[in-house]
């Protein structure tokens, strides 16, 4: 079981902008809350998957105070009747705008890269010599490109 989030080394989210691991955990929450269950009621379903979860786990992971294992995203999505790729899709389940996300670059992802990104675009970062600016090519789906700065 993995430990409590440990508060990503001391890391913040960048201006403006959230780490996936933040959407995910409201993506848990308001999935829970459409299909109308407990957090006790997806406790038990996940220990029926062999997860040893309690409600608190079920908090902790809402509140991103928890990180998640791959094997417990697919526990989720089987729980939720989602693919993992909705599971992890940073757009909001109102359909609300994506997120600025924070991946670990010098920049943040800006909201249409992310919808990209969220679609089955590949991204590909290019750091133009002696410039802070970063062209990002998006591969697939509703591919265009964009320059950072």
């Amino acid at each position: 079981m993995p430990e409590p989030a440990p508060g990503r080394a001391g890391r913040e989210p960048l201006p403006g902008s959230r780490f996936l691991s933040d959407a995910i955990a409201e993506k848990v929450r308001a999935y829970r809350l459409l299909r109308r269950l407990k957090q006790d009621d997806v406790a038990e379903k996940m220990r029926e998957l062999r997860h040893p979860w309690t409600q608190a786990t079920v908090s902790q992971v809402e509140r991103g105070q928890r990180n998640l294992t791959v094997d417990e995203l697919v526990g989720l999505s089987i729980v939720y009747g989602l693919s993992l790729n909705e599971l992890l899709d940073p757009v909001p389940v109102d359909g609300g705008p994506p997120p600025t996300l924070d991946i670990g670059l010098p920049f943040a992802l800006p909201p249409e890269t992310v919808r990209r990104w969220s679609a089955g675009a590949s991204l590909f970062f290019n750091k133009e010599a002696g410039s802070n600016k970063v062209q990002i090519t998006a591969v697939g789906g509703l591919a265009e490109e964009e320059e950072r700065q």
